[in-house]
């Protein structure tokens, strides 16, 4: 239209076009800012999108380590003496490090055991590292066991994974290893503990013995 330039009006906008504009420049800028999402965002939310901190929540995880200078364990003897109705294979492994940056206000360790705070399935692990210390290279069977113990009235064996070795007399070094993990339903107050066969061939290394869960949903 004659006499009108989009110089006098903000973003370019053509007046003529006054059943949409408004007839104003406050009519203008109320419908451009109508027009703009983040507006509207901000008149629901207290704090507009781009301003929001979202905190991921914190990993329930528990990671124990050999410890050798704490190395203990109890065996089947000793369990079923001091606690009549409960038993278990092997000897369970007691002398756990902590010491690591895991959550452990969301998994206890009492006793060798991990103590789950908070109920779901968990994924939950532990490698075993066996160090022979027989000169007759005689063929052992060694076993390792992830036990759970709930209300129920005897510990409930969730894996077992088993190598059976035959050392030569000429190795240097007679090592083997033992891993094996998986993922199970836990409740608030399960307990987790692992045993072993040959308790006196386990080295407590941190790097190569060690036990743990996490959450993962």
């Amino acid at each position: 239209m004659e006499g009108e330039t989009f110089s006098q009006y903000p973003s370019g906008l053509n007046t003529s076009n006054r059943h949409l504009f408004g007839e104003s420049l406050g009519a203008t800028k109320a419908v451009t800012d109508s027009l703009n999402p983040l507006s509207e965002v901000s008149e629901v939310l207290p704090v507009s999108v781009a301003e929001k901190q979202v905190y991921a929540s914190p990993m329930i995880a528990a990671h124990l380590t050999g410890n050798n200078k704490n190395d203990e364990t109890t065996n089947t003897e000793t369990t079923l003496r001091l606690f009549p109705h409960r038993s278990y294979k092997g000897q369970k492994i007691t002398g756990w490090s902590n010491n690591t940056l895991s959550d452990m206000n969301s998994i206890k360790v009492q006793n060798g055991e991990l103590v789950i705070a908070k109920s779901g399935f968990y994924y939950i692990y532990a490698q075993t590292y066996f160090r022979n210390t027989d000169d007759e290279g005689k063929v052992k069977q060694l076993v390792q066991h992830i036990y759970k113990i709930t209300s129920y009235r005897d510990p409930l064996e969730l894996m077992k994974n088993v190598k059976t070795t035959c050392w030569s007399k000429s190795a240097e070094y007679g090592l083997h290893s033992i891993y094996q993990g998986g993922v199970f339903k836990l409740n608030e107050n399960d307990r987790l503990f692992v045993t072993v066969s040959h308790r006196n061939m386990l080295d407590m290394d941190e790097k190569a013995t060690f036990f743990g869960a996490f959450l993962v949903f």
